[in-house]
Order: C-alpha cells, then sequence, then structure tokens
C-alpha cells in the first residue's frame, strides 16, 4: 500500500525500481558472458533488499492505518 504523498515511498520504490533494473541488465549480460556470477549474485540481492525496505516501510503506513481505524471505533 504506497501513500501517494508519502515521498519515502516514492524513494524507497525508485531504489527497488533501479535494483531490479540492474539485477536485469546484469542477468542479461551473464547469458551471453561468462565469469559474472558474482556481479549476478550482488545485484540479487541488492533487488531483494530495496524490496524489504519497500515492504517494511509500507508496513508502517498499515500499522499507522490500523491503529487511526481502531482509535476511530472507540
Amino acid at each position: 500500500m504506497m501513500d501517494p504523498i508519502c515521498t519515502e515511498c516514492e524513494r524507497l520504490w525508485e531504489a527497488y525500481d533501479s535494483a531490479a533494473l540492474a539485477a536485469l541488465i546484469v542477468e542479461h549480460k551473464s547469458a551471453t558472458e561468462t565469469g559474472l556470477a558474482v556481479i549476478v549474485r550482488k545485484a540479487s540481492y541488492r533487488c531483494q533488499e530495496a524490496r524489504k525496505a519497500v515492504e517494511d516501510h509500507e508496513a508502517t503506513h498499515m500499522t499507522s492505518a490500523a491503529a487511526a481505524a481502531a482509535g476511530g471505533n472507540s
């Protein structure tokens, strides 16, 4: 759940997008060249870490929304 006005959401999604694009480029290059296994692993790890950062940040929005909903039901 991306908050459309949260600059941190935007920043994290851009970092994830960049990491995912880098991973795709490296994976494509590794299909045509040899010796890039370490680079492929690093790109994949960077992509996984960026995705986790997005998910962790989005969870803060869900927690805030749930707390606000619970507070409104009192």
